[in-house]
């Protein structure tokens, strides 16, 4: 499952300032004091989700949930394997779709999974908005989510000067079809096709050289024929820490949860546990924090 990350703030629309404050508490007290489901689903009105929040018992870590499609689903009885409709098995329940959401309590950071399906960062946009406009008297505040962007872009992934893994999605499948025997690349089209190059073991170098023409691939790859990318090194010396950089299309920080185990602990862990995602925050503070009013966001 991926998790994208960003970073956020607020436009106060009367004096076009914008003001660096936090919403976990609005989004903790909403949920403590809100148990009139009415109340929790709002619908976005630029797609037509209907919206769900709910706090988990991870603290920081919310639920999004939108109705799943339930024609999609059937059940099947353990006891005699009869299969009904799900609606008749959920009663008065509902089947909802999540996304998990960490919100941190100290900077203004907001890491969500993206399933398909699901709620977006663009829902959830909408959803705070909401909050805060119903909660927020004292001033009109429009909240912004910026993506946070990797240090390193495809297009300077050579300056990578340590790199043990690379993990690359491929887009145009076509190079590829040989592998297969196919002449057509829609016989791919229900194949995610990733390459995997990586060190052996007991190899303690760097395989930057080797990987010299994948990443003059990775460089000019003006016509996206690659997906995302995970590489793994150091990206100024050889003595830093090694950092995991993933990237999507449009360069944008990403992780990888399993769901084989707790998504809510992964979801805190990976946040700041991946250190080019820390580094990409305070980036965006040292270019933008001067222009911010640092303030709270009152009831």
């Amino acid at each position: 499952m991926k998790i994208n990350y960003f970073t956020y703030q607020l436009n106060d629309e009367q004096t076009g300032e914008y003001l660096y404050a936090n919403v976990y508490d609005l989004l903790n007290d909403f949920c403590d004091e809100n148990t009139d489901i009415a109340d929790r689903r709002k619908e976005n009105t630029e797609n037509g989700k209907q919206l769900f929040l709910a706090a988990s018992e991870k603290a920081g870590v919310f639920y999004l949930l939108c109705p799943a499609l339930v024609k999609d689903f059937k059940s099947i009885s353990k006891k005699d394997g009869k299969v009904s409709n799900i609606s008749a098995v959920l009663s008065d329940h509902s089947l909802e779709k999540v996304s998990y959401i960490y919100v941190s309590d100290s900077d203004n950071f907001i890491g969500i999974t993206n399933p398909l399906g699901g709620a977006r960062y663009t829902d959830l946009q909408y959803y705070l908005n909401k909050l805060i406009k119903d909660r927020v008297i004292d001033r009109q505040l429009k909240l912004k989510m910026v993506p946070l962007h990797s240090e390193i872009t495809k297009s300077q992934v050579k300056k990578l000067v340590h790199i043990s893994k690379a993990d690359i999605e491929m887009n145009d499948k076509s190079a590829i079809a040989k592998f297969f025997g196919a002449s057509k690349e829609d016989a791919f089209e229900e194949l995610e096709i990733t390459i995997s190059f990586k060190r052996k073991n007991g190899k303690k170098n760097s395989i930057s050289n080797l990987l010299n023409p994948v990443l003059n691939t990775i460089e000019n790859d003006e016509e996206k024929k690659l997906g995302a990318i995970h590489l793994r090194g150091r990206v100024n010396s050889t003595t830093e820490n090694i950092k995991d950089i993933y990237l999507d299309q449009s360069n944008i920080l990403y992780e990888m949860i399993y769901n084989d185990s707790q998504v809510e602990e992964q979801i805190v862990k990976k946040s700041f546990g991946n250190q080019n995602i820390v580094d990409s925050l305070e980036r965006f503070l040292d270019e933008y924090g001067d222009t911010l009013e640092h303030g709270e966001i009152s009831k």
